[in-house]
């Protein structure tokens, strides 16, 4: 009986000017573009700028690693877009700057299980010993 009473009661009585909604609205929409860049575009700007900085400062000699997972070290740094990579054995190859993913020290120290390679050899032990 008393829910009747409660339903008839005038909805905009206490709601806020249409121009007030207006606003509160456009500010929540500002805040949440604001954030957005802070946390998603800012940052992938400043991954940007320090790979393109890495990759301005290489030197002949230095250890690579591409994103293929080729490592080598630079021997020819003379083209603004190629690079010659020596890979070991007197093999040589000529990698974009841009499939340079970074410095092998930056790379293995930020991962230290990315330098070493797996020891599988113990698994192989461990199966022949259970037949």
């Amino acid at each position: 009986m008393l829910i009747q009473y409660a339903f008839a009661q005038d909805a905009a009585a206490g709601a806020p000017p249409a121009s007030e909604m207006f606003f509160m609205n456009f500010l929540l929409i500002g805040v949440l573009i604001l954030l957005m860049y802070v946390l998603m575009i800012r940052p992938q700007q400043r991954r940007i700028r320090e790979h393109r900085d890495m990759l301005g400062s290489l030197k002949k000699g230095e250890r690579v690693v591409t994103s293929g997972g080729l490592v080598g070290s630079i021997d020819d740094n003379s083209s603004d877009n190629e690079v010659v990579l020596d890979i070991g054995d007197k093999n040589k190859v000529i990698v974009l700057r841009s499939a340079i993913s970074g410095r092998y020290e930056d790379i293995v120290t930020a991962n230290p299980e990315a330098g070493s390679p797996k020891n599988d050899n113990k698994k192989d032990e461990d199966n022949k010993k259970k037949k």
